[in-house]
């Protein structure tokens, strides 16, 4: 039976990790859209198999998670396919049919939340762990070899940046390796003796995501992670009560900086001269830049929105340009590049607001938890080990989401035409399978002096 446990987490969560198609290898044999509508299923039946039928009685148990859910399905049931597909039709000549399929990965992807959620909860969080370092190793040791010797071991895009000499290396593929970016920080953000074993492995697989994102010389990464680190800070320093130096914050941030200068130093100095472009004056910005930050230069979403204020236009194919196949452009859109614009444009104010409560319920939650670590680290302190991997996906997870509330531009990713979605939802249910654990740990161990969970 253990075997059999152990063979259906690893396929569960090697299929989650390569959902989003790491590395591009995928596409390169199939479809991706194909390749989704057919994984999604399958992440379910593996849920419903590997939990005995039982799984969603046991989410029902999670206050958080069950009304996060709710809010959920009454968005995508009763706006995204009763308004948005449905009933606002005037821009749009698909067929009802026709837009059902063109959507059917936003009907299903965000559904992923409640799988990942029990696994982590209920089967636990050490294959995830596996599954993720690996993979990551792998893609940015192959990305390297590719970019260094001119070999081919990922699907990746090169291209000229424009205003810097050096050229850009772009994978086809990311998935959720953005999440590596941030794991480093949460590594800092929890005392040593909560993760030991394999913290060697983690601290590889983060700086191959440095290296990913370097080498794309994307730079609105960059101010992730600048952001992410600021976030770290300020975490650790309000629930382990540290002093306001976080000395070991400070030395890594450096030794990254350093060694990005030393190993990586034509892309590094690239990043550094592009920053020159990052501002709000377009006659010095390049491309669209100011326009992407300003939030009112985009005058085609601009127009659909005082076209359509409160319910927004419905579907229209193009919202969903520069995502994952070529759109005819009629109305020159441009959702993937102006997603928080573009979402108002989609679902007009009603449709953000009524999304509004989501937000306001992860938000509460995660300070919530800040604050239940806080009030019980003793406890934690007799079993570090044991609370310390989902302490680490808790807080890697945590400061991913808090950054994105200070990057404006990308707001409602969860529901806009971001091309890669899902991976808001993946990590989410990492969020709150991560959070759930830690408390009922704590409850089992009749250790709660601050028993609020919402």
């Amino acid at each position: 039976m253990n075997e059999q446990k152990k063979l259906i987490d690893y396929l569960f969560w090697i299929i989650i990790v390569l959902y989003l198609d790491p590395g591009g290898h995928i596409q390169e044999v199939v479809s991706i859209r194909i390749f989704k509508t057919l994984v999604i299923p399958f992440t379910w039946i593996l849920f419903l198999f590997g939990s005995n039928l039982k799984g969603f009685q046991l989410i029902g148990q999670d206050r958080v998670m069950k009304q996060i859910c709710i809010l959920l399905v009454l968005w995508y049931v009763i706006y995204y396919a009763g308004i948005f597909v449905y009933i606002r039709d005037g821009y749009t000549e698909i067929s009802l049919v026709g837009r059902l399929i063109k959507t059917r990965i936003n009907f299903l992807a965000w559904t992923m939340i409640v799988p990942v959620y029990y696994f982590i909860v209920y089967r636990g969080i050490s294959v995830f762990i596996k599954v993720f370092t690996f993979t990551t190793i792998y893609v940015g040791v192959a990305m390297m070899i590719s970019v260094i010797f001119g070999l081919e071991l990922v699907n990746f895009i090169s291209s000229s940046r424009g205003y810097v000499e050096t050229d850009r290396f772009l994978l086809r593929g990311f998935g959720i390796l953005e999440m590596g970016l941030y794991l480093i920080v949460g590594l800092t953000i929890i005392p040593k003796q909560y993760f030991n074993s394999g913290r060697l492995w983690l601290i590889a697989a983060s700086i191959s995501t440095y290296f990913i994102y370097i080498s794309s010389l994307t730079r609105r990464y960059m101010v992730y992670i600048v952001l992410s680190w600021l976030i770290g800070h300020f975490i650790a320093k309000y629930v382990f009560q540290r002093g306001f130096f976080n000395m070991k914050i400070i030395v890594v941030t450096l030794l990254i900086t350093i060694g990005s200068f030393i190993v990586l130093s034509e892309y590094t100095t690239a990043i550094v001269e592009s920053f020159e472009t990052f501002t709000l004056d377009q006659s010095k910005s390049y491309g669209t830049t100011a326009v992407r930050l300003s939030l009112f230069e985009y005058e085609p979403i601009l127009e659909k929105i005082n076209e359509n204020p409160l319910l927004g236009t419905g579907y229209i194919n193009e919202w969903y340009s520069n995502t994952e196949e070529k759109i005819e452009i009629r109305y020159g859109l441009e959702g993937s590049d102006f997603v928080f614009l573009a979402s108002i444009g989609m679902f007009g104010f009603l449709g953000l607001i009524l999304f509004l409560p989501f937000y306001f319920k992860i938000g509460r939650m995660i300070f919530n938890h800040f604050k239940l670590i806080r009030n019980n680290l003793k406890y934690l302190e007799k079993k570090p080990e044991g609370f310390g991997p989902y302490l680490l996906i808790f807080f890697t997870t945590a400061v991913f989401f808090i950054r994105h509330l200070f990057t404006y531009p990308n707001w409602f990713s969860f529901i806009g035409p971001n091309g890669v979605f899902e991976k808001y939802y993946i990590l989410m249910g990492l969020l709150l399978g991560s959070a759930y654990k830690i408390y009922l740990m704590l409850k089992d161990n009749q250790a709660l002096t601050h028993t609020e969970f919402s």
